[in-house]
């Protein structure tokens, strides 16, 4: 059961605040759909209104996840009220104020991690444990793993040399272990450990430049 810290005010405000970013997103829909959520251009809207002013910024990942999304890129009605009673934010300006504030918690190392974790499984392919390549890379550049980890050049090469198309659960969730790990050489490598099979073949070719293509 939510345990509500609005007042009936807040609770209306944040109704019109969801109508509102909703009615964005329908209006300019082109499949001409009416469903009971926020998305498209109404959830970019909504996240300007909240900070996120570039396609590069997590917000919008760190706002859906803590709203429990359950859906890609869309907040339905009930996440969106429910999320926001619970949190205590009826009001933009509150509400701006708690994503400033999960920024903040994220750059726990912990924290981080179940945020990293969440984001695979959200936008995997349906039925499926991959996340396609150029969403990966996508969300990896804008956690800024790319901008932490200085063999990131070195590593694209490798994945445009062997044709990578997806990236595992597994793979996922070791690569931020990895880079942190090994931040600017693979010297301490060992091959006996239990990285994804991805990670060995990446190492094997930046020491010997030869791409396994049997797969």
């Amino acid at each position: 059961m939510l345990h509500c810290f609005l007042t009936e005010e807040e609770l209306a405000n944040l109704t019109k605040v969801f109508n509102n970013f909703k009615g964005v997103g329908v209006s300019l829909s082109e499949s001409g759909e009416t469903g009971d959520h926020i998305k498209g251009q109404g959830l970019l809207e909504y996240g300007k209104e909240l900070g996120v002013v570039e396609d590069t910024d997590p917000g919008l990942l760190l706002l859906l996840w803590k709203l429990g999304s359950t859906v890609h890129w869309e907040v339905l009605r009930e996440e969106f009220v429910g999320g926001w009673t619970t949190f205590g934010a009826g009001t933009l300006p509150k509400m701006k104020q708690k994503l400033a504030e999960w920024r903040k918690e994220i750059e726990n190392t912990d924290n981080f991690r179940r945020f990293y974790f969440w984001i695979f499984d959200y936008l995997k392919e349906e039925h499926k444990t991959i996340l396609l390549l150029e969403e990966a890379t996508t969300v990896w550049s804008m956690l800024s793993l790319d901008k932490q980890w200085a063999l990131w050049p070195k590593f694209q090469t490798y994945l445009e040399a062997a044709k990578v198309k997806s990236i595992s659960k597994d793979t996922w969730r070791q690569f931020y272990d990895f880079i942190k790990v090994h931040p600017t050489t693979l010297d301490s490598y060992d091959e006996g450990g239990s990285w994804p099979v991805l990670i060995d073949e990446f190492v094997e070719w930046a020491k010997t430049g030869k791409v396994d293509m049997d797969d």
